[in-house]
């Protein structure tokens, strides 16, 4: 028995991978070869060969201390206009938007969605008298974001008591769009 151990040991001390040339290089420059069975003869396959070869060998993949040396660079909010050329009032927000949460989820950023007249003067009279907490669009706490906009978020969060009042608390009607009372003594469904 001690015998066969001795020459399996043998056997593998003798066994050695053998490259090519170009793999060798390959190696060498930290570069994937993706050659599929001499099948390079397309100019399809040549050019997406080259592009991922470009890609590999530029400045475009960064290591982790190069990451680190960069600076972080953060651009104000820009100010769009209306149709009346006036400018609109863009909220400072903490600069993350989940655009791919939001398409998957239907939901529309401030400004961009079409609302009825009355779901607009509410959610003024709610940004004029209440503060949106900076980061609402991406705390969850305020409610989900499913199918609904920016302002129609904001407007659940009155009527769930979870926006803080600037000045004193003043009562909004969601229904009518009145200030003085709420939806439940509401007139217009009585």
């Amino acid at each position: 028995m001690s015998s066969r151990k001795g020459r399996s040991n043998k056997r593998g001390a003798k066994r050695s991978l053998q490259f090519n040339k170009k793999e060798e290089e390959a190696k060498q420059e930290n570069v994937v070869d993706l050659t599929f069975a001499n099948d390079d003869s397309s100019p399809v396959k040549k050019k997406a060969k080259k592009e991922i070869k470009d890609f590999f060998t530029s400045d475009a993949v960064s290591t982790p201390s190069s990451r680190t040396k960069q600076a972080a660079v953060v651009t104000p909010p820009e100010k769009s206009q209306s149709d009346d050329g006036k400018p609109t009032k863009k909220r400072d927000d903490d600069g993350y938007v989940q655009s791919y949460i939001h398409k998957n989820v239907s939901y529309v950023r401030e400004g961009e969605s079409e609302l009825d007249p009355t779901t607009v003067k509410v959610f003024e009279l709610v940004d004029e008298y209440y503060v949106i907490p900076k980061g609402f669009e991406n705390d969850r706490k305020f409610g989900p974001k499913s199918g609904v906009s920016f302002e129609q978020r904001v407007i659940s969060c009155y009527c769930n008591n979870l926006l803080e009042a600037k000045d004193g608390k003043v009562d909004i009607c969601t229904q009518c769009a009145d200030e003085g009372h709420l939806r439940d003594d509401c007139p217009t469904l009585i």
